[in-house]
This record gives structure tokens, sequence and C-alpha cells, in this order.
């Protein structure tokens, strides 16, 4: 029978051999991070490290578990590889050029579709680094950006290629006529995107018109505004615009 600290140490053995073989390709992936941000080559030098973990490793014993947190996916190779470049720059007293990074939406829990404002492929689009370590991506002119303080935005843009559907909020302003809500859906079908949920609102019920909302699912911008031409289109629509 194993004794309470037996089982311990195979724990702490165990840990200590996923810790490894999770830094190697931690190590892999913010070298590439750096390499795809920066403009010209940066040494990630055991210098820069400990001034990382200075500055952001309050909650990390050494750079070693940082490249773990990477390579399980619990932290951004580019959020890290970013403020690695800056603190670079200070070294060096000069500006070290941040490229943008490019995102394709459905990276996973690192990287969150901010729902405050729903961004979609053709947004122009603005990362906050949360205290995780992650990106949560907002529309730039969502107010939740503006009170951001600037060091932990990030500049990014979609990635050309996307595989999957987005999730958009829409309001359409219809007569309120037998049939209205059932050519609306006709017309969203017929554009190619999908109807998540639908809720009516008779705000305008006294003048014949009401209020549907309707959460959408689609490819980007572009598909988005053919959807709201079609249901614009329709005698009983009166105004169809993105929430």
């Amino acid at each position: 029978m194993q004794s309470g600290r037996a089982r311990s140490g195979i724990r702490n053995y165990l840990k200590g051999l996923q810790q490894t073989e999770a830094a190697s390709p931690g190590d892999k992936l913010l070298k590439q991070a750096v390499g795809a941000l920066s403009a010209k080559p940066v040494v990630l030098t055991d210098a820069l490290r400990q001034l990382y973990m200075a500055e952001y490793g309050e909650k990390l014993h050494d750079f070693a578990e940082v490249l773990t947190e990477i390579g399980t996916g619990r932290l951004l190779p580019v959020v890290v590889g970013r403020r690695m470049l800056e603190l670079a720059g200070e070294q060096l007293g000069e500006d070290v050029r941040v490229a943008p990074v490019t995102i394709r939406g459905n990276e996973g829990g690192t990287v969150q579709l901010s729902p405050c404002c729903n961004p979609i492929p053709g947004d122009d689009i603005l990362g906050v680094i949360t205290k995780g370590q992650g990106l949560v991506i907002h529309r730039t002119h969502c107010p939740n950006v503006q009170r951001v303080d600037h060091e932990k935005l990030l500049e990014v843009n979609w990635d050309a290629q996307r595989d999957r559907m987005f999730g958009v909020s829409v309001s359409v302003l219809a007569r309120n006529e037998r049939g209205a809500l059932a050519d609306i859906a006709a017309a969203i079908s017929q554009a190619s995107a999908n109807i998540e949920s639908v809720d009516t609102q008779d705000t305008h019920v006294g003048d014949g018109f009401i209020h549907i909302h309707f959460r959408l699912q689609v490819e980007g911008v572009e598909h988005l505004e053919r959807v709201l031409n079609g249901v614009g289109q329709l005698q009983v629509v009166q105004q169809a615009e993105r929430r």
C-alpha cells in the first residue's frame, strides 16, 4: 500500500514530466510568434526572459512555466511575444515594430469574440489582452474598448481563410401583418444565413409596426449585407439593420 508521501511524489513526478513535455512546443510556438510579429530578428535572451518574469510573471515560478502554459494552450504565444518585443525595444532604446496578429476566430479559449459587439470578419477589430493572457476581440468602435488601457490593446486582423460562421444580432422593423415573420425568415434563409433565435417586441404596435430581433449566423460583413439587403426589399419591412 502506497503512503501519502509516495503518492505525492508520483504526482509531482508526473506533473514535472508534463511540464517538460509542454515547454518544448511552447518554446517553439513563442519563437514562431516573435518571428511573425517582428520585422527584424529578436533573440529571446535570458535577460529578456527575466525582464518578462519581473513584469508579467508574478504567478509563475520561472520562464519554463511560461513556456509550459503556452505549450498547454493556457497562454497565447502572440501575447507573450508582443510583450517580450516591447521589453526588447526598451532594452535597445528603440521601438520594435510589432506586426498585427492574424486570427481566424476558431482558436478556442485563448481567443474569444466579445459578445458585447459581436465582431465578424470584415469588421475592423482590436484585441484586448485579458488577465489570463488570452485575447478578447472587439470591434474598434466598441465603447468597451475605449475604456481599456492602451498597453492592453493588440492590433489584430482577420485571416483571409475562414471555415466557420459567426454570430451577429439584427433588428428588423416590420408591419405587424400575418405572415410577416415567415417572409422575413424565408429571405434570411434564401441568403444562406442561419437563424439562431428570434424575439419580437411590440414597441410600435400603436402605429402598426413591430420590432423583430434576430440572432443570425453569417460568414462575415459582406454576407450580412446581402442578408440585410434581401430582408430590406420585402414590402412588409420598414428597416433592417445590425444591432
